[in-house]
């Protein structure tokens, strides 16, 4: 029987794992060495549904767990649109027009919209989405199987099943369609939940010594050969976790949890070195930050943006701007895992 009480410590190597993870998302959609990118991919997303699987308590009434996870992944949507409708500008009417229908379409959730759908509902950001359903699915499943047995089970039943939905049933590479909160990815990723729940123990108690090195270096290399036959011999895309564009398969979800043990191993690196340790574990608490935001083109840096390594490194900057000034803002800060300065040092070991 697994039993697990609701955790207040702050983890520092998870935040740095978070931190890796969001720059390489940024590097992923903007940068162009397909080494970095598709290394990117076969970790960036499923590391944080993992990470989600880590705090995930069987000890939470249903309605609280609602409450907290819209208040921390679907309420930051609804402020990325407002910020954003407003800041497209336009005629009171018009923006009154597209910010109706980009709050409706909250009740999708979803980046690839039925064509049927399309004049009720628009693309949105579908992370946030598609990692409530998940964290709502795993945590519906440690509430009512309380032996390990069975947690496994059922996570690893919904895994083909979102599995087969992705890759036979409403989804193709050049045909695009997901459920409402891309439930399908949703399924899938129960894998991820349930492993992150059932080791995080075991991972957090893990030391970098000498043996860890060289395990980590050994998968490193074996990540880079494969990702390397990926792109030398241009080999369907089984290597690549890439959840929102591409075929997803079961080699692939081998190779990103072997990714996200080797993030995890230098983020307990990273985490050792002060300067280091600060750095990305700031980075790792403004991830929905990075998500939402890495976007944005100001018409000032216009020219710098077509230079890749410039491009990633002022959207990074951009971000984190941008996360100073929601820090002073109440109810919004929280709601993106920010608070004010003062509290920050206040509550610097707690999980905000």
């Amino acid at each position: 029987m697994i039993s697990r009480n609701i955790t207040s410590t702050r983890y520092e190597f998870v935040d740095c794992a978070k931190g890796l993870a969001a720059i390489f998302v940024v590097i992923g959609h903007y940068g162009v060495n397909v080494f970095l990118r598709n290394f990117g991919y076969s970790f960036h997303v499923p590391i944080f549904f993992l990470i989600s699987g880590f705090f995930i308590s069987n000890k939470r009434n249903f309605f609280s767990f609602i409450i907290n996870k819209i208040y921390k992944l679907i309420i930051p949507v609804v402020v990325f649109i407002l910020l954003n409708n407003f800041a497209k500008g336009g005629s009171t009417s018009t923006i009154f027009n597209n910010l109706s229908k980009d709050l409706l379409s909250c009740f999708y959730g979803s980046y690839y919209i039925p064509d049927s759908l399309k004049n009720i509902f628009v693309a949105l950001p579908w992370f946030t989405f598609c990692l409530f359903a998940s964290d709502l699915i795993f945590y519906l499943t440690i509430r009512i199987f309380k032996n390990k047995k069975y947690i496994v089970l059922t996570s690893v039943l919904c895994s083909i099943l979102g599995f087969v939905l992705s890759n036979f049933g409403i989804y193709n590479i050049t045909n695009i369609i997901r459920l409402p909160y891309s439930l399908d990815l949703a399924l899938y990723n129960q894998i991820f939940l349930c492993l992150g729940y059932l080791f995080f123990k075991k991972i957090n108690k893990i030391n970098m010594n000498a043996r860890m090195l060289l395990i980590s270096i050994i998968a490193i290399v074996f990540l880079i050969a494969s990702i390397s036959i990926n792109y030398t011999f241009k080999t369907p895309n089984c290597f690549i976790m890439d959840m929102n564009r591409r075929y997803i398969s079961y080699i692939s979800l081998l190779l990103s949890l072997l990714s996200c043990f080797v993030i995890l191993m230098i983020s307990k690196k990273i985490a050792s070195n002060k300067i280091l340790c600060k750095t990305f574990t700031y980075i790792g608490r403004i991830t929905l930050i990075m998500y939402f935001f890495q976007g944005l083109e100001l018409p000032i840096f216009h020219s710098l943006y077509s230079n890749t390594i410039l491009s990633c490194i002022i959207r990074i900057i951009q971000c984190v701007v941008i996360a100073e000034l929601i820090r002073f803002i109440p109810f919004i800060n929280s709601s993106f895992n920010l608070k004010s300065r003062l509290d920050l040092e206040l509550s610097n070991k707690k999980y905000l």
